[in-house]
Formats: structure tokens, sequence, C-alpha cells
């Protein structure tokens, strides 16, 4: 060891610590203490006109009455059925397809991701369900050749599974050919092979199957907007109960209840995905674009053009019957008699503004520079060396927990700072610590701080052109991503405004759905809001493919 490498360590070991303290910050006062308040008032009698502080000390009754109560019997039961249709959907088809995909050349990998982001970018959650609503009544129906399946308890149920299921698969497979050849591609310049992806491989298929399970415990918008939980409560989820309880009821101490089993539901399935990711070393690494892929094989390639052709012919049949209400939408085919010259038909610029603003400046001035730097705390300065990641492991327990099992102390903050019914109320929605963001950004400076390592040259200058640039893009996309998702949440400004003057796109269309006695006025307000947000996701996807996911490859092995 030269002179200058203990100092040098030791500055790294220092600054890594200073730079992780806004990390922790954020994650305290938004994750760790909104979810201590949600098990504090979970044993409170807490009304929606009472202070929670003040409230009586019930214990478990709370816990009794809920679990007591047959609507959570049939909730527990029909959202379990949701999450094994979820979990099906992202286990099989896109990984097989993302293997048979990785035999081919860089074009075709191209083509058939390109292709599959089209699914992506139409995929919005609120203003698709409000679609595939009216396409499900008698008129609508017509067009997509089924009986209105919404009125009864059984076909309702049939109705949210399928929908549910085509807009799961619309993302899976988009999303699982990024992500799996990412795993699939290997470290270096040469071809991989399958002894150095299987890791990785694994690793992201778990991680997947990890988030298609948290994020179906917690699936609320679905039920809310295709059924309200009906017939009978037949189509009632989890996440609806919680919504029930806590803002219609104002029941707030069953609410955190029922918050606190998602909570500790979704938390355990984050720590343990989190732990997995740690455990196996996995890094994300810039690897040249044109790097050979695939294992090769003229058998096996044979294989691969047999399964690429059936398998992306069934996915390809299926993402456009996912697509079809937001196409006939589009074109017009959803708007049924009635107020077609109705003002209510268009979208004011402040809904405009409402939707797309409060996520840009929640993304860009909190989530996105706590989450950067805090990631490079820990993927490149190092402060634990070689267990350094492990400093990810607090955060895991949040790594897919959303708005709704956190909502009520956050709704309860806003409301004592008096930042209900405004704009800033509606940005605060979206100045959570971004877990997902950390753990990207850690990962990926992990394995650019390993080539910074492996380097001839160790200055500042090598640093910056080493990790930080190639850092850019990356943080960027996801700072995209993450700005897409908040302009397409419901909840949030569900319970965040009553004035019609703070809609966002997605509230506005639930009010005219809601009011409304024709649809065309609704049909309207999706084609005006679909179209131009497809068109931006669409391109925004097709440079995240080009210039960040193509040049990007999961990897195990070696030390940092």
């Amino acid at each position: 060891m030269d002179s200058t490498a203990r100092p040098k360590r030791t500055v790294f070991i220092v600054l890594g610590l200073i730079l992780l303290v806004p990390a922790l910050q954020a994650g305290i006062s938004t994750l760790v203490l909104p979810s201590l308040q949600t098990l504090q008032y979970s044993t409170r009698n807490i009304s929606g006109f009472s202070s929670p502080d003040t409230a009586p000390q019930v214990g478990s009754a709370n816990y009794e009455q809920l679990v007591n109560d047959p609507a959570f019997a049939n909730a527990l039961n029909f959202t379990q059925t949701i999450v094994g249709e979820r979990v099906l959907i992202t286990a099989v088809l896109p990984l097989l397809l993302a293997l048979a995909l990785n035999e081919f050349g860089r074009r075709t990998r191209i083509g058939m991701r390109l292709l599959f982001s089209i699914p992506m970018a139409l995929y919005m959650p609120a203003l698709g369900l409000i679609a595939w609503r009216l396409a499900s009544n008698p008129q609508g129906a017509a067009l997509l050749g089924t009986p209105n399946p919404l009125t009864s308890a059984t076909g309702a149920r049939t109705a949210l599974l399928l929908i549910d299921g085509l807009q799961t698969f619309m993302v899976a497979c988009g999303l699982g050919l990024i992500v799996y050849l990412i795993a699939l591609r290997g470290s270096g310049d040469s071809a991989p092979t399958w002894p150095r992806v299987r890791v990785p491989l694994l690793v992201t298929w778990l991680a997947s199957l990890g988030a298609a399970i948290a994020y179906g415990l917690q699936i609320f918008e679905e039920p809310y907007i295709l059924t309200n939980g009906g017939p009978v409560n037949s189509t009632q989820t989890l996440g609806l109960i919680l919504f029930r309880q806590t803002f219609q009821n104002f029941r707030f101490g069953v609410g955190a209840e029922m918050a606190l089993i998602l909570l500790i539901a979704v938390g355990l399935i984050g720590l343990i995905v989190g732990v997995i990711v740690i455990a196996s070393g996995l890094r994300l690494e810039s690897v040249p674009p044109e790097k050979p892929i695939g294992m090769g094989g003229s058998a096996r390639s044979s294989l691969a053009i047999l399964s690429l052709v059936v398998l992306g012919t069934i996915a390809l049949i299926i993402s456009v019957y996912a697509m079809l209400p937001y196409i006939l939408a589009l074109v017009g085919k959803l708007n049924l008699p009635g107020a077609s010259g109705s003002p209510e038909g268009t979208i004011p610029a402040d809904v405009l503004i409402n939707t797309v603003l409060p996520p840009i400046v929640g993304v860009i001035a909190f989530q996105l520079p706590i989450a950067y730097v805090g990631a490079l705390a820990i993927g490149a300065l190092r402060p634990l060396g070689r267990r350094s990641e492990w400093l990810l492991l607090p955060f895991s327990p949040w790594l897919f927990i959303t708005a709704l099992s956190l909502m009520l102390p956050e709704w309860l903050n806003a409301r004592n700072i008096g930042i209900l019914n405004t704009l800033g109320g509606l940005t605060a929605g979206h100045a959570v610590l971004n877990v997902p963001m950390l753990f990207i950004l850690t990962l990926f400076f992990k394995g650019q701080t390993r080539r910074w390592q492996a380097g001839e040259s160790h200055d500042g200058a090598s640093f910056a052109r080493t990790v930080i640039l190639p850092s850019l893009p990356l943080a960027l996309a996801l700072a995209g991503i993450a700005i897409a998702v908040g302009q397409q949440s419901l909840l949030w400004p569900l319970i965040a405004t009553n004035s019609k003057a703070l809609f966002t796109a997605p509230l506005a269309a639930i009010a005219l759905q809601s009011s409304f006695s024709a649809t065309n006025g609704i049909a309207s307000v999706l084609a005006q809001f679909i179209l131009p947000t497809f068109v931006i996701y669409l391109a925004g996807l097709v440079v995240f493919q080009l210039f960040v996911a193509d040049r990007l490859a999961a990897v195990t092995g070696g030390e940092v």
C-alpha cells in the first residue's frame, strides 16, 4: 500500500458517511416516522374529527374488529387471487420471451423491445381503467364483443381479474424485455456464458416476483374505478378497505390497523428482496451497445427462432387486446350518444398544471438529488468497503411501499401544517424518499467504481469520467419514470384535495365519470390526455432503451 492510499480511503469513508445523511434523514422523516405513526394510530380509537394524540387507547380492539368483519376475509381472499394472477403473469412468459430474444442480434432485440414499449407507453392506470369501464357498459361492450360484466358479483370479479391481468401483462412484457436482457448481457466485451448470467438473472427474476406480490397486495385503483368494491363487496381488496375505513368511514384507528398489516407484509417482502440483491453482490455496469450477446449454438438458435415466433405472437395478441380500450378512446369509438358539445369534455389548463407540475417538483427537488447523493455515498465512496451495500438494508422494508400504506399519517401531517387543498399539498405526495431509485443508482455506482478502481488513473478527473458522467443518463431516466408514475397517481390527489381547481387529470376523469350521465365528455378527456401522454412516454422509452438500457449489464462476481 502506498503512502497516499490510507488518507484517500479515510477521505472516502468520511465523505461517504456525510453524503449518506440526507438519505437517512429523508428515510426517517418520510418512511420510518409515518410507519411508526401508523403503528401508534392502530391502537387508538381515532375518528376523522379527533386528534390522534388525545384519542383513547383501545389495544388490539381495532385488529379484532377488522378480522371479525366478513368483508375483510372476502377482501383478503380476492387480493390473494389478484396477487397469484400477477405472479403467474410476471413469472413465466416475460422471462421466456427474453430468453428467446436474447439469442438474436442487436437490431432484432431493439426492434422487439421498442414494439413492446408501445403498450408500456400507453399504460395509464386510472385513465386506462376508465376506458375499460366505458368499454364494459352495454353500448361499449358491443365493441369488445362481451356482455356487461360489472353488474353481477361473479361477472365483476372475473372482469376485474381479466382487466388487471391484461394491464399487468402490458407492463410485465415490456419491463421483462428490458431488465432480463440487462441481466443476460454479462460484463466485458465478450459474449456472456450461462454460468456468468444465471445468478443476475435469478436475482432479477426474484425481485420481479417480489414486486408483483407487494404491489398486488396494495392494489387500489382497479376496484375503486371499475366496481367501487361491488356488487355487494364482491370485488373489495385490502387496499380498498383501507381507503374506505380511513377516508369514507373516518375510522382512522381501524384504517391504521389495515395499513399496518400491509406495511408488515410488504416490508417483509422488500427486506427479503433487499437481502437477496445485496448478498448476491449484484451490480450494474456500462457495456458497449454492440457487445455480443446470446449463448450461441445452431440447435439453440433454431429453438430461439421458434420460441420467439410463438411467444412473441401470443404476447402481441394479448397486448393488443389489452390496449383496445385505449385505442377506442383515442379514435372516439367510446363516445356514446349525448352531451357531445359539453364544455366539461375539455381539459382545463389548471388540470394539466396540477397533473404535471407537482411530480416534476417533487422528483427533481427531492427524490432525485437525495437518492443520487445517497447512492453515490454507498455505491461509489463505499464507506464500509466491500460491505457498503449493506447500508441499503435499512431502506429495504420500504422498497415496494406505495402511498396507500402510508397515506393516513401523511394526510394527517399535511392537515396539521395546513397544506391540504393547495398545490403544495399535491407536491407533498411526491416528496418521499424513492427507495427503488436509491437501489438502482447504488448498484450502478458500485459497478462503475469497480471499473474505476481497475483503471490506471485514480484521480478526480478519472472518477468523474468513469463514475459520475455515465450515471447521469440513468439518473435522468429514473427521474422521468418517477415523474410519469406521479402524473398517473390517483390516490394522493383523491385525499389531498376536494377543490376542482386542484384536480389532476385522473381525478378530473373520475369526477366526470361519477357526475356525467353520458360518456362523451369522459371519452373526450381521455383522448385529450392519453394521446399526448402516450407520445411523450413512447419517445422517452425509445431514448431510454437506446441510450441507457442497451448499455447496461447486471453482473455478479468480483469484489469492489
